[in-house]
């Protein structure tokens, strides 16, 4: 009989006295590296939204959910998981488990030895926002233990930081911190022993210790575990690389009264059998290459230079161009020359007619921001006119502030003065992106609209060689202040003015710097600033620049800077590495091999972004694929993980706060004592703000946590993870690359373009087609008027919990009727199961994405010539066949390189308002053809 058939058998003593010996090893993780794997690497996975596609999970059930927090005392050979999350809720695996002592439980002590492993891998560090605001040096924080179904009160425990974690976080080589707002943080690295922490209150107060080791290579062996003599006997039994709590129970018959603090009451023995054993834990530490900010954009990169403070490094700005022609279309005075106008295009509208311009957008969207639709788009109206000049300046009329009509004014053709300031959102350009499609050549800070007050929009096109860059970014241009210096002048809101003043004012100008920033290519510049002025009746700040050797920028360093750079105010510090939160890319590998255990101030931590977990996956020589970072496309990575991370509205960020165990999302809750009950178990009334105490989600739809079953092949844990987000991964020109399904910006999936503003890789036509078409739309059965999702409840034991889109509850403008009278009043409804969803917020949006998709996007496929030889997933391409009568966008799902030089592509009629899963896109979707009429 083996040791889990003796440890499930009832005996009459509390704990039976022959589970003594250990489990000696942990079974090493499965990894699948067979054929599988070679697919992968030249094959797209199937990650996309496609349904009704297995790659959405539908063959998993509210069960799976449940299992990650039961306790399977038969598995022996369980594999070992790994954990992506800010904080997940895991049964442990019990890998030792033994008594020693008196045989005697209410003679003498008796204490119960247990190593239960949580997961793999280093967990060093925190990203806790409940109570005091955790240093991310403390470590790993375990939150709450349940144990046979108790919880366990972890409230008032000192804790040390391991001075491992914090070397040169400031300098210093220990911080000594400590924290005893509730819970354990880890420790082990570098040898350092965890703190034995004796229970004093609630229903274990003194029958229970624990050590919590953060999983590191050279973490020591358990000194608790050490007291039994067959835990360790010759000095092997270090668990290395397991993240894993040491237990000792006290097994004693006799009631215990504690006092003096909350949880108080008078206990019995708790333990019935092998306790079993759950855990809510940091997830592991993985590369934050990307991290969310609330403050614009809504979202941060480590830069690569080693002075800049985070806190100080002030976000200004994209790059604005700031020259208007006159009302003849002519552009260029001070020796510049006058650059004449290629078209014009003249579009009647309705006087009075009013379009917006929304922050931060590469291109008007079609609806305004209260979700209802703009009359007039200029993208579509350009597609329309079959323009396609490098460069279009548009004249709408007037310009005004969204919601303050009394800022606005005109300064087109030199009429009257602006009321307000119209150069601090940017004259309003647009550059062609490919086959007749434009996009804004720089966004503003501000949202605003523009209205025709004449009855007319107006529109210049002008060509690249006849227009510099030069000219359309200034007017007016003066590169020497003295004989060292160049000058950059740009427009910004008044908040970012007062931001650069509050700097200037903190620190000598001498030690603020100036960087230029494009991730598409990885322009990365910084410049000195020795002089700064800013102009806030005219909203503009002009800065005076140096080289960082002190030598001058070139004579055309204003037309060197690109339209959709984004600009940085920096502050240095000279003290050292004050904190490298996200991390940068170099700091993932060592000597050509990758950080595994990345500390808090190398910019590891716990996350909620996908992109990263699979970066970590495909980087991990341990459990995962164990590439190098020259395979890895740095862009499209960081691209996908700018969209995951973002914060779509920062000022709006506590409304996503969730209370464990507490009130509903967005509340305070007064519930504290059940809160605290939840938390710390039956009695405890300790103060709301404990640590781990709460969550948060970024509202953007994107959070996820998974706890990864390795004895699942490499390529099914990857798909999970791109599935779950709806994201592709696929192998080109050397490197994976990962494309987000989303409307069409790469980085933000708040956007919602036009088609016409979408960028297309090549426009397929009827010459470029070889043979046959197959085109499929969604057939009733595989379409739904109704979804449930159900997802995993953090806030409530990790039970499983489900949304419905259309919510019957809250369907005031009757969606769901709408989807029955399409479908003839069949009841159409599919139920999915997303166990990495934790939020109700989250699992709404999914529910909401996939229903819409589920309705309306025909897919085609066809061969085509060697026009589509630079296609791969995620791109946009638009069929016009006259031949089948189809001219659309598809988004591509898949490509085939045949050996002829052909390319045989499969993609999805794109419709950007599917992806519209925001409070104004809960709307009907009313169904679209694929063929002309």
């Amino acid at each position: 009989m083996g040791i889990w058939s003796r440890v499930k058998r009832r005996a009459s003593k509390l704990i039976p006295n022959e589970i003594k010996r250990p489990v000696k090893a942990i079974v090493d993780p499965v990894l699948d590296l067979g054929s599988s794997v070679i697919k992968a690497v030249i094959s797209p996975f199937t990650g996309g939204f496609d349904l009704p596609d297995t790659s959405i999970n539908t063959d998993i059930t509210s069960a799976e959910i449940k299992a990650a927090t039961v306790v399977d005392f038969n598995a022996a050979n369980k594999a070992v998981p790994v954990l992506y999350g800010d904080r997940l809720e895991t049964a442990t695996i019990p890998v030792f488990i033994g008594t020693f002592g008196d045989n005697s439980a209410d003679t003498s002590k008796q204490y119960l030895y247990m190593a239960a492993v949580i997961s793999q891998g280093f967990h060093g560090a925190n990203t806790d926002i409940g109570g005091s605001a955790i240093n991310g040096a403390m470590g790993s924080l375990l939150s709450r233990m349940i144990i046979n179904g108790k919880p366990v009160h972890l409230g008032g425990l000192t804790n040390t930081a391991n001075p491992n974690y914090s070397q040169g976080y400031d300098g210093s080589t220990a911080l000594n911190l400590q924290n005893a707002n509730g819970g354990i943080f880890a420790s082990g690295k570098g040898g350092v022993q965890p703190t034995q922490h004796s229970i004093t209150k609630g229903t274990f107060a003194n029958r229970l210790k624990i050590q919590y080791f953060d999983g590191s290579a050279d973490q020591p062996v358990s000194s608790l575990l050490n007291e039994h003599p067959d835990w360790s006997p010759t000095g092997q039994s270090k668990l290395s690389g397991m993240h894993y709590v040491a237990l000792r129970f006290l097994i004693q018959a006799a009631d215990v009264t504690v006092g003096g603090s909350d949880g108080n009451g008078t206990y019995g023995n708790p333990y019935s059998g092998v306790p079993a054993v759950v855990v809510t834990t940091s997830g592991r530490s993985i590369p934050n290459i990307i991290s969310s900010k609330a403050a614009d954009p809504g979202f941060e990169e480590r830069f690569d230079t080693a002075y800049a403070d985070k806190e100080k490094t002030r976000f200004i700005s994209y790059h604005l161009s700031v020259t208007t022609p006159n009302s003849d279309g002519e552009i260029g005075t001070g020796g510049l020359g006058v650059q004449q106008k290629n078209a014009v295009h003249v579009e009647t509208v309705p006087t009075d007619t009013q379009i917006e311009f929304q922050r931060f957008d590469k291109f008007q969207r079609e609806k305004f921001s209260d979700g209802s639709t703009q009359p007039k788009n200029i993208h579509n109206i350009l597609y329309n006119l079959g323009w396609t000049y490098d460069y279009v300046f548009f004249y709408p009329g007037t310009i005004g502030l969204t919601g303050d009509t009394s800022a606005s004014g005109t300064t087109f053709g030199g009429v009257s003065s602006v009321t307000g300031n119209f150069n601090a959102f940017g004259s309003i350009w647009l550059k062609h992106v490919g086959g007749g499609h434009y996009q804004l050549a720089s966004t503003c800070a501000t949202s605003f609209k523009a209205t025709a007050l004449s009855g007319a929009f107006t529109f210049f096109g002008y060509t690249a060689d006849n227009l510099t860059a030069r000219r359309i970014n200034q007017q007016y241009i003066v590169d020497d202040i003295g004989t060292s210096t160049a000058e950059y002048t740009f427009f910004a809101p008044d908040n970012v003015l007062q931001d650069i003043e509050n700097l200037r004012g903190a620190i000598d100008t001498g030690d603020m710097k100036f960087r230029v920033r494009v991730r598409e290519t990885n322009q990365n510049d910084l410049y000195n600033i020795t002089a700064l002025n800013l102009n806030s009746a005219n909203g503009y700040i002009t800065l005076g620049l140096t080289n960082e050797d002190s030598s001058k920028p070139s004579d055309d360093f204003y037309a060197s800077v690109p339209l959709d750079a984004e600009l940085y105010v920096e502050v240095g510090i000279n003290s050292g590495n004050i904190d490298k939160f996200p991390t940068s890319w170099d700091v993932t590998f060592v000597d050509g091999a990758y950080k595994t255990e990345g500390l808090g101030y190398q910019g590891y931590r716990p996350d909620n972004c996908v992109v990263e977990y699979i970066l970590d996956y495909l980087l991990n020589p341990n459990y995962g694929f164990g590439l190098t970072l020259d395979q890895i496309d740095r862009t499209s990575f960081v691209n996908a993980a700018i969209a995951m991370d973002r914060l779509p509205e920062f000022k709006d960020f506590d409304r996503t706060i969730f209370h464990i165990g507490g009130s509903e999302n967005g509340t305070v809750s007064t519930e504290v004592f059940d809160r605290n009950r939840y938390m710390y178990g039956e009695n405890a009334t300790t103060g709301a703000s404990v640590n781990g105490a709460l969550f948060r989600t970024l509202n953007n739809g994107y959070d996820r946590h998974f706890i990864i079953n390795t004895s699942k092949t490499f390529i099914n844990n990857i798909n999970q993870m791109l599935a779950s987000v709806g994201a592709f991964l696929y192998f080109a020109d050397g490197k994976f690359k990962i494309a987000l399904e989303n409307a069409g910006d790469p980085t933000d999936s708040e956007r919602i373009p036009p088609n016409t503003a979408l960028p297309i890789t090549c426009t397929v036509t009827d010459d470029n087609i070889i043979e046959s078409v197959g085109v499929s739309t969604t057939a009733m059965n595989d379409r739904f008027n109704q979804i449930k999702v159900d997802f995993t409840n953090l806030a409530n034991n990790s039970q499983p919990n489900s949304v419905l889109s259309p919510d019957p509850i809250d369907d005031s403008t009757d969606i769901r009727q709408n989807y029955l009278n399409e479908d003839g009043g069949k009841i159409l409804e599919g139920s999915f199961s997303f166990p990495g969803i934790y939020d109700a917020i989250t699992a709404k949006k999914h529910a909401t994405l996939l229903l819409k998709k589920s309705r309306g996007q025909p897919r085609i496929n066809f061969q085509m010539n060697s026009i589509g030889i630079n296609i791969a997933p995620g791109d946009f391409i638009r069929v016009n066949s006259e031949a089948l009568g189809i001219n659309d966008v598809f988004g591509v799902t898949d490509v085939s390189f045949n050996p002829d030089n052909t390319v045989t592509v499969n993609g999805q009629k794109h419709v950007p308002d599917f992806y519209d899963v925001t409070d104004t896109g809960q709307i009907f979707e009313a169904q679209r053809q694929i063929l002309k009429g």
